[in-house]
């Protein structure tokens, strides 16, 4: 019998008793880079209908995995994301625009897909 898979109840978005407010008039909206404001402004605004699902994704499949965490590579490859995704809101779930962080960039790290070290997070009641 093969084990479960932990992050597969991530996946499940039923309706709960509490759902975080990780819409983006809470958590901010997708951020841009200053330096490159055209390209960066348009994807920012593009990203903002999938961004909240993204986040609560994340952070289910965070708690998920507890203190084991994740890094945003591995969050990319098991959602089926562009690299980069994850990361990205990640960090917005990590600095709020309005309220406490609900998840923590952890000093430890795993390699990525690239190979690279890449920093491993938590939800926020694991920090």
């Amino acid at each position: 019998m093969t084990a479960p898979d932990p992050l597969q109840a991530a996946l499940d978005l039923r309706p709960r008793r509490y759902l975080p407010d990780v819409r983006n008039e809470t958590v901010g909206s997708p951020r841009y880079r200053p330096e490159n404001p055209d390209t960066s402004k348009k994807a920012a605004a593009g990203a903002a209908d999938t961004a909240p699902a993204q986040r609560l994704m994340i952070l289910g499949a965070l708690k998920v995995l507890g203190r084991e965490g994740a890094n945003a590579s591995e969050l990319d490859q098991r959602f089926g994301w562009p690299a980069g995704t994850a990361g990205r809101r990640m960090i917005d779930l990590a600095a709020p625009k309005h309220g406490p962080p609900l998840a923590v960039l952890t000093l430890r790290e795993r390699p990525t897909a690239s190979g690279r070290a890449g920093g491993i997070y938590v939800a926020a009641e694991y920090a």
